[in-house]
């Protein structure tokens, strides 16, 4: 069990972008419902701005995300190498693999942005949207997830 090394970190103090970030794509769901609130309400302009605050703010999320490692790396935190641990390591791990998903989240709603261009969205057909804002729902509570883990994990 990792928690039994004895390079494993018991308190790590995750860096505030890390919490900052957490606002920002909860706040960043809450703009994908009203994108799709909007749609469906037949407002495709106000859907489109909401979905342009989507995507704003989900490139705000992945830029304080790589603002925390920095914070983590100012205090002596890396990811590998002689200072490291175990714990770090995986902090690390963790919060990139979700980038990578949340980078995967960002290509899904550009897509569904460009549709909603093409105005292929309808009070009666917003399936791309719905399926978008689903995954990027999923990607929100991941995320509280993860930062839940990192926090309380011993």
């Amino acid at each position: 069990m990792s928690s039994s090394r004895e390079d494993w970190v018991s308190s790590l103090e995750l860096p505030t972008s890390f919490y900052i970030s957490t606002v920002i794509i909860i706040a960043s769901s809450f703009t994908y419902i009203l994108a799709k609130k909007s749609v469906k309400e037949g407002n495709g302009k106000m859907g489109t701005t909401w979905l342009l605050v989507t995507l704003a703010l989900g490139i705000a999320f992945v830029l304080m995300q790589f603002n925390g490692f920095s914070q983590m790396v100012a205090r002596g935190y890396y990811f590998t190498g002689p200072t490291s641990n175990i714990k770090l390591s995986y902090v690390f791990l963790i919060a990139m693999v979700h980038i990578v998903h949340v980078v995967a989240g960002l290509i899904s709603l550009l897509v569904v942005l460009y549709n909603q261009y093409k105005e292929k969205y309808t009070k009666k057909e917003y399936l791309g949207i719905t399926l978008g804002a689903t995954f990027w729902h999923f990607l929100d509570l991941l995320w509280i997830y993860l930062l839940l883990f990192m926090t309380f994990v011993k």
